[in-house]
């Protein structure tokens, strides 16, 4: 009866652990959309010269110091974080559904277009990559 009893309340123990997973996060349209101006503003502040390479803009990317690339996750995360909250944004990192939703959310609304830049944002930018590239050494 013991060893019953004990299968049945370690059964009852995973099935209510198995319900406390992260909850799904989604990230509306607006929301996403806000994102993608915000982070495309950032590129053609930061990157100029990235309208004109079409195709070459992945070669662009892998060509960049470490630090600028490392600087650049750290930026787009900030952005994401300041559109959808902490709490949002940390469960889009833990949860593997949320993280696919936002993949192909940004994948589906992305038009990497030129947008009306806002010289405060872009002056705002580039000081923070400057501040983050002169922790390593490196200021632009």
């Amino acid at each position: 009866m013991f060893k019953s009893s004990l299968v049945l309340f370690s059964a009852a123990a995973l099935a209510a652990c198995s319900g406390s997973q992260p909850t799904f996060q989604t990230i509306s349209d607006k929301q996403m959309q806000a994102y993608i101006v915000a982070a495309n503003q950032a590129e053609q502040c930061l990157y100029p010269q990235i309208q004109q390479m079409n195709n070459q803009v992945h070669a662009f990317y892998e060509s960049l110091p470490i630090n600028e690339t490392a600087f650049l996750h750290t930026y787009s995360d900030e952005l994401l974080k300041q559109e959808i909250g902490e709490t949002a944004f940390d469960n889009i990192q833990r949860n593997t559904q949320a993280r696919e939703y936002f993949e192909k959310q940004f994948t589906r609304l992305n038009h990497s277009k030129p947008t009306k830049l806002n010289p405060q944002f872009c002056a705002e930018t580039r000081l923070k990559q400057r501040e983050f590239l002169g922790q390593y050494g490196r200021v632009i």
